[in-house]
């Protein structure tokens, strides 16, 4: 991959370890290439990402040098810019008129989370207005809406079930994407804006609903997106060498990197297929390909509908990933009990009776795709565990919590929700632009109950 801005560890490397692919940009390209940015006539018009950042305006300081403004700009609306600048799967990019060369914005958005954070001097407290909200899950949507929350006034307690934050974030995203000290940074300037967080706490095991009243919380916002794997029709998922995608992410995230290489928790064959098309597939993928396995990713899509970063996917085939597009997968083969091939079929397009062109099966297409291990990333689920303390409030069909789609209100009074626990197969930078979009709903609705 040629990029001028991107300095990418090579390929050689990269595959014997879990270090960033893309390592940081100097000061001195990311403030050149903030000046070829062109600034609009009028910056209303130009478009934003989910978060609503002036692009113009952050990239307009950066040019002049100053790297903790443009990162103040950023984080006005945006309160994880070093992750979303990594993973968010939609990069924005700008033409420069004079010089056909995109402008890459989120390169220069994780420039400035990278080196604008300042220190604690330079950082104002927030204004309290005596009220307190408790936000149940610390992941992507829950540490977003905390943010917002703390700073119109209000007095934020995170509750996070399990021993750290972050959610999908950290459990679900390996180190070669999002390395864990960003992560931790962006959680940390958080928690300065006086956020207080409690790990280890499951809300209607050890803690109910009820005594979130009592402890004077003017509101509840649920974002604990406790999900599983949907379990999945294809025939022979028994079989020993198949797996949920999750059963390598979330130890391989939990571990250190080094130790996990020499001693992998699931036992991975030397050819591995991994089916889907998102980027949990893709993670799945690079990860066995840094175990120094053979790995062929298969979908039934063509490559331009993968729901995956454009730059990670050159990234994987230069790491050796097998992409075979156009393939749905019938059933699992099996052998005295553990997987041995997956039986397949081709798809292509073909015209429909309306004259529209869609993807279908070709007849008498079948063949087979042998392989030692095989890795499913299906669609999630709500699980019942998740928010399952709340009796009465409404769920959609597929396990997760109905809401106003106006206001984030549950069937509950005082009780919003947001993120994956509304709509578990959501993009993780949809569910932080949610978690910003709520908190201005819960702010508006506590105002009007003064």
């Amino acid at each position: 991959m040629n990029d001028p801005l991107l300095r990418i560890l090579p390929k050689e490397k990269r595959v014997r370890n879990f270090q960033e692919v893309s390592q940081k940009v100097s000061r001195k390209i990311a403030i050149e290439e903030a000046r070829r940015f062109p600034q609009p006539s009028n910056p209303a018009e130009h478009p934003r990402d989910a978060f609503g950042v002036d692009f113009p305006a952050f990239i307009r300081i950066l040019r002049e040098g100053d790297v903790p403004g443009a990162l103040r700009k950023i984080r006005e609306e945006n309160d994880l810019p070093g992750v979303s600048a990594r993973i968010c799967p939609r990069p924005m990019t700008q033409s420069a008129a004079f010089n056909e060369r995109l402008v890459d914005i989120r390169i220069l958005q994780r420039f400035a989370a990278d080196y604008g954070r300042e220190g604690f001097l330079g950082r104002r407290p927030q204004k309290r207005t005596g009220k307190k909200v408790a936000v149940v899950g610390a992941g992507p949507a829950g540490l977003s809406a905390a943010a917002q929350l703390a700073k119109r006034g209000y007095q934020v307690t995170l509750f996070e079930a399990t021993p750290f934050a972050g959610g999908r974030m950290r459990y679900l995203i390996p180190r070669f994407r999002l390395p864990k000290d960003i992560l931790e940074t962006d959680i940390a300037d958080i928690m300065f804006l006086g956020v207080e967080l409690q790990t280890g706490v499951r809300i209607g095991s050890n803690l109910g609903i009820d005594d979130l009243w009592e402890k004077g919380f003017s509101a509840i916002l649920l974002t604990s997106g406790t999900s599983a794997p949907a379990w999945t029709e294809l025939p022979g998922v028994d079989a020993g060498g198949v797996y949920y995608a999750e059963e390598l992410l979330i130890p391989v995230n939990i571990l250190q990197p080094s130790f996990f290489m020499k001693h992998p928790v699931v036992e991975i064959g030397e050819n591995v297929v991994v089916m889907g098309s998102t980027d949990k597939a893709l993670d799945c993928a690079r990860v066995c390909l840094r175990l120094g396995r053979k790995v062929t990713m298969v979908f039934e899509e063509v490559e331009e509908d993968l729901r995956v970063d454009e730059k990670e996917l050159i990234f994987a085939k230069e790491e050796g990933l097998v992409l075979k597009p156009l393939t749905r997968c019938l059933s699992v083969e099996q052998d005295k009990g553990r997987f041995r091939a997956l039986r397949c079929q081709t798809m292509d397009f073909a015209e429909n009776p309306e004259g529209r062109w869609q993807i279908k099966a070709v007849p008498d297409s079948e063949f087979r795709l042998e392989a030692d291990t095989f890795f499913l990333t299906g669609h999630q689920q709500v699980t019942p565990r998740a928010c399952g303390f709340l009796p009465g409030v409404k769920r959609n069909s597929d396990g997760s919590l109905r809401v106003d789609p106006e206001t984030s209100l549950t069937s509950r009074e005082n009780i919003f929700a947001a993120g994956h626990v509304t709509g578990p197969d959501i993009d993780i930078d949809e569910a932080m632009a949610a978690g910003k979009a709520v908190a201005g709903h819960i702010d508006q609705y506590l105002k009007e109950r003064v």
